[in-house]
């Protein structure tokens, strides 16, 4: 299995990066079971050996006023699918970052928390936010894990941009003429909000001309949801990239200035997509190869250098698979059982002479090339486009039809696309370092951070994490006497 990692940096807590894990199994178990401990309780490392993918690195400098500490924070989670095909997220490490927070020292920061927690050969792909420090930490962090050889295909998919930066980046460019009138309305709506007698004005005022008023003011929106598996991102991008090249040529002079605007920002960062994530979506089994090829065709026109590219990095990374989990399977990679059995003795020579010409068959009845199991998979006839598929749940029923490819869609499927789920962990930073506890040591910080997420983010628990209460334990354990030997 692989695993995404993701690392962000921070001197600001009121901001948050994202970051990867690795599988914590029995970890909340062990924290209950010896509460006095948890202070230095870490997550058993994985019984598996996984291939990490490392997902989401933001570098942030968050500076805190008056007597509140100006250290800055690194974290890394990770995500991955387990064993039971459940997308999984867990926070590492929240670790002080000392500065300069340079490419370099990001790299050697990263490269150390993997080393210290045995996994720094298991990494698959990093989700970053665009920063040069972020580029320059990737590139060196890529090199020394080629060294040893660590990163499938060489770290060809190991770089991921947060998807909703960069769509964050195109938008801002095509609202930068109208940015004032968008100011006035968001003010304009919290004016309204700000007071019942004003909503209800309000609600008079679109009575009277007639608008739908079920719908209500809405402020900001949020759709996507937050660990989405990343065969969601190859549908909407293409199809923003697809509607900007159309609007391109719109009769509307405003709407062609603003696609004028907004394409070049978009092909700088998408002009061939994410390589890795557009194959991700060849996993949905609604979709499969042919979805490429069909927006493909559109964009590029027929047999086109862009398709042929996919599809031919897809086929080279199921062969690394098929290589690196050989020994794991009783199947090839074509599906054929590998089990042992009674070998036929051949020893008469005119007994050969018929074995031979019997195999000979297969030629004359095209069967000389067996298919592979990817390619097995995509004959297959796709599920309707409009099923309400569960894509893990899938993958679960067809991991013994199809055991490689289901080994890379595990990988692949759990990709963080944004460094949105890791940024969560800098809120929950600001809420153990305030201004009341301006001087908490930052492993006790990291311990807080750490325990709640190993405790309260496993699946099937609910209610409000007490981060206060864990903060406040931490505290007391400082200021009780130690006896014996300490903790580290």
């Amino acid at each position: 299995m692989a695993l995404n990692f993701g690392a962000g940096s921070s001197s600001s807590l009121g901001e948050s990066p994202t970051s990867a894990s690795e599988t914590i199994g029995g970890l909340a178990m062990e924290v209950a079971e010896s509460p006095n401990n948890a202070k230095t309780a870490k997550p058993p490392k994985p019984s598996l050996k996984r291939k990490q993918r490392s997902d989401v690195w933001n570098h942030y400098r968050v500076e805190f006023d008056g007597s509140i500490t100006s250290d800055g924070y690194i974290s890394l989670t990770c995500h991955f699918i387990d064993e039971d095909r459940v997308l999984q997220k867990f926070v590492l490490n929240f670790s002080l970052m000392p500065s300069p927070h340079t490419g370099a020292a990001l790299s050697n920061k990263l490269f150390s928390m993997l080393c210290d927690w045995g996994i720094e050969n298991k990494v698959f792909s990093l989700t970053l936010d665009n920063a040069s420090a972020n580029d320059l930490s990737v590139e060196l962090l890529l090199t020394q894990m080629n060294v040893n050889n660590s990163l499938l295909s060489n770290g060809e998919f190991f770089h991921i941009r947060c998807c909703a930066h960069i769509v964050n980046l195109v938008v801002q460019v095509g609202l930068k003429d109208i940015e004032q009138s968008v100011v006035k309305i968001r003010e304009s709506v919290k004016y309204v909000r700000g007071s019942q007698t004003r909503k209800q004005n309000f609600l008079e005022c679109v009575s009277k001309v007639g608008l739908d008023r079920k719908r209500g003011l809405r402020q900001d929106f949020v759709f996507w949801k937050r660990y989405p598996t990343s065969n969601l991102y190859f549908r909407p991008v293409v199809m923003c990239y697809s509607s900007l090249r159309q609007h391109q040529n719109s009769s509307d002079p405003y709407l062609k200035k603003m696609a004028e605007l907004m394409l070049p920002k978009f092909e700088k960062y998408w002009s061939d997509f994410s390589m890795i994530l557009t194959i991700a979506v060849v996993f949905d089994p609604r979709y499969k190869l042919q979805f490429v090829d069909f927006f493909y065709k559109k964009l590029y026109g027929p047999d086109s250098r862009q398709f042929s590219l996919v599809k031919e990095k897809l086929f080279a990374l199921f062969e690394d698979y098929c290589n690196s989990y050989n020994d794991k399977f009783d199947v090839d990679k074509n599906g054929n059982s590998t089990a042992s059995g009674q070998n036929c003795d051949f020893t008469n020579a005119d007994s050969m002479a018929m074995v031979e010409e019997f195999n000979s068959l297969d030629v004359e009845f095209g069967l000389s090339q067996q298919k592979s199991q990817l390619e097995l998979y995509m004959e297959e006839k796709r599920l309707d486009v409009k099923s309400n598929l569960d894509i893990l749940n899938y993958w679960k029923g067809s991991q013994f039809k199809y055991p490689y490819v289901a080994c890379m869609a595990r990988d692949i499927l759990s990709i963080p696309i944004t460094t949105v789920a890791s940024e969560s962990v800098f809120s929950v930073g600001g809420r153990v370092l305030d201004q009341y506890r301006s001087s908490l040591k930052p492993s006790n910080a990291e311990a807080i951070i750490c325990t709640r997420d190993w405790l309260f983010g496993k699946k099937g628990i609910k209610g409000e994490i007490p981060t206060n209460d864990l903060a406040e334990d931490f505290l007391n354990v400082d200021d009780e006497p130690h006896t014996g030997s300490s903790a580290t």
